[in-house]
């Protein structure tokens, strides 16, 4: 890993710059052609909150937060319960969600998605058809395409249909 640029667990300190890089992400996100996987308002202020209490993490290069992420541990998503596809297995997983960058800082995700594996072994993420970024980073870092899954939750309103993908170590 690069001296300067680390992963850390999330801290109410880190707040507002989680705020700013999701709304970054939101903005590239319409610019790029996917304007509905979190609309104008993803995630909520709530959630974001969370994450500096549990399973949130943020990437800080040279001091300033450029990243933000949630991995949360021996996960048990509700989202992840019913696939129109087959998971690889059905071993304990770290599932990754809302992983959000500024844009300042290259090879952001690779490096997520390495901590990830490093930390979980066994890693389940999905994203929208449109997120055409990460779909190209999934591909090539060699995350297994599993099928079809939709989000179970009462606060996001938005398109609900997800592609799910794993990979284990």
């Amino acid at each position: 890993m690069h001296d300067k640029i680390h992963i850390r667990k999330a801290t109410p300190n880190d707040l507002a710059d989680m705020q700013r890089i999701y709304c970054v992400a939101r903005q590239e996100m319409k610019v790029s052609g996917n304007p509905s996987q979190w609309g104008d308002d993803w995630p909520p202020p709530f959630l974001i909150e969370s994450y500096t209490k549990k399973d949130g993490f943020v990437v800080v290069d040279g001091g300033k937060v450029v990243a933000v992420f949630s991995l949360t541990k021996n996960a048990d998503d509700l989202s992840y319960k019913t696939i129109d596809g087959k998971w690889l297995n059905d071993l304990a997983y770290g599932a990754i969600h809302t992983l959000a960058s500024d844009g300042t800082a290259k090879g952001i995700t690779k490096l997520v998605l390495d901590f990830c594996l490093t930390e979980c072994g066994n890693i389940k993420v999905d994203t929208h058809a449109n997120n055409a970024k990460m779909l190209h980073i999934l591909k090539k870092e060699n995350f297994t395409y599993c099928g079809k899954i939709n989000i179970v939750s009462n606060e996001y309103k938005g398109d609900l249909e997800r592609l799910a993908y794993q990979k284990t170590a």
